[in-house]
C-alpha cells in the first residue's frame, strides 16, 4: 500500500521516515512550503515531492494529514472538491483532539477515515523512528481505517487503543497535562530555586535528575508507589514550612496547593492514614 504524507512538519517527517524505515511505501509528499518537504525529503529519503495536495493523494492508498489543528477542517473541504477518486483510499488526521468526524467531507466522496494520533513528543524533524516504540498510539475512526490504524501501529512499534469520537479532547487534555504542563511546572520549580541562590544555569541541572528518577518510578513502582517525600509520610511539620516560604511566590503557592492535595489522595492509597489525611489537607488548605 502507498502512503502519501500532507504536511512535512515535525509530526510528519518523523512519521514519513519512521514508516519508510518500516517497509511501508511513502510515495509522495507535499507542504505548502516547497522548501519544507524538500529537507523532510533528504530525511525520509523516500517519496515524490508534489506540487499539489490533491496530487499527492492520487498517488496514495493511505493519506496522512499532519496538519495543525486549525487547518484540517479546511484542507479536507478543498481536498473534497478535487476530482481524485476516494472510493477505497484510507484518510488520517494526526490532531490528538480532533476527530475523524472532521473528514467528513472525504467520507461522503468514499474514503475511509479515522485519526492516529502517537501518544509522544516530537521536538525535531530530525527525532529519530524509535520513538515509535512501545508508545501508545489513539486510533479512532470507522471500522475500515481503524483495522489499518492499528497495522500501522503496530509496525511502528507503538501500541494501538481505541477511541470513540467524542473521547478525543479528554484524551488530549491528558496528555497535555502529562507532557506540555510538566513544562511551566518545571519552570516553577527552577525559579524557586534560583531564589535560594542557585545560579539560573545551575537550576535544570540540580532539579532535572529528580524528574528523570520520579518518571522512571512511576513506571516501575506506579503511580502511588513513587511518591516520596513529606506528603506520603504525613510529614505535616515540612509541609507547614514549605507553605510559609511560599507565601511570597503566589504561582509556586498555587500549585503546590493544588497538587499537594491530589498527592494526599494518591498517599492514602499507599496506606496514608485517615488522620495524617486530614492534617495534610488542612495544612494545604491554610488552616
Amino acid at each position: 500500500m502507498k502512503i502519501s504524507v500532507i504536511g512535512t512538519g515535525r509530526m510528519g517527517t518523523v512519521l514519513a521516515r519512521a514508516l519508510a524505515e518500516k517497509g511501508w511505501d511513502v510515495a509522495a509528499l507535499f507542504d505548502v512550503d516547497p522548501r519544507a518537504a524538500v529537507r523532510s525529503r533528504r530525511l525520509i529519503k523516500s517519496g515524490r515531492i508534489t506540487a499539489e495536495a490533491a496530487e499527492a493523494a492520487r498517488l496514495a492508498d493511505i493519506v496522512f494529514l499532519c496538519l495543525p489543528d486549525g487547518m484540517v477542517s479546511g484542507a479536507a473541504a478543498a481536498l473534497a472538491r478535487r476530482p481524485v477518486e476516494w472510493a477505497g483510499k484510507t484518510v488520517f488526521h494526526t490532531c490528538g483532539v480532533l476527530s475523524s468526524r472532521i473528514l467528513s467531507p472525504l467520507e461522503h466522496r468514499g474514503a475511509h477515515v479515522g485519526s492516529f494520533h502517537p501518544a509522544q513528543s516530537f521536538p525535531r524533524k530530525d527525532s529519530p523512528p524509535s520513538l515509535f516504540d512501545g508508545i501508545a498510539i489513539a486510533v479512532e475512526g470507522n471500522a475500515a481505517a481503524v483495522a489499518i490504524g492499528r497495522r500501522l501501529a503496530r509496525s511502528l512499534g507503538g501500541k494501538p487503543f481505541f477511541l470513540k469520537p467524542e473521547d478525543k479532547p479528554l484524551y488530549h487534555a491528558a496528555c497535555s497535562i502529562a507532557s506540555n504542563l510538566l513544562i511551566p511546572l518545571f519552570d516553577l520549580a527552577c525559579a524557586l530555586l534560583q531564589e535560594s541562590g542557585v545560579r539560573a544555569r545551575d537550576a535544570e541541572a540540580v532539579l532535572l535528575p529528580l524528574v528523570e528518577g520520579t518518571v522512571l518510578n512511576i513506571g516501575r513502582l506506579g503511580r502511588a508507589g513513587a511518591l516520596t517525600g513529606s506528603i506520603v509520610r504525613g510529614d505535616t511539620a515540612t509541609l507547614r514550612l514549605h507553605m510559609n516560604v511560599l507565601r511570597k511566590y503566589k504561582p509556586q503557592r498555587d500549585a503546590y496547593r493544588l497538587l499537594g492535595a491530589r498527592a494526599v489522595e494518591i498517599a492514602v492509597k499507599s496506606g496514608l492514614g485517615p488522620n495524617e489525611a486530614a492534617s495534610l489537607r488542612r495544612r494545604l488548605a491554610g488552616k
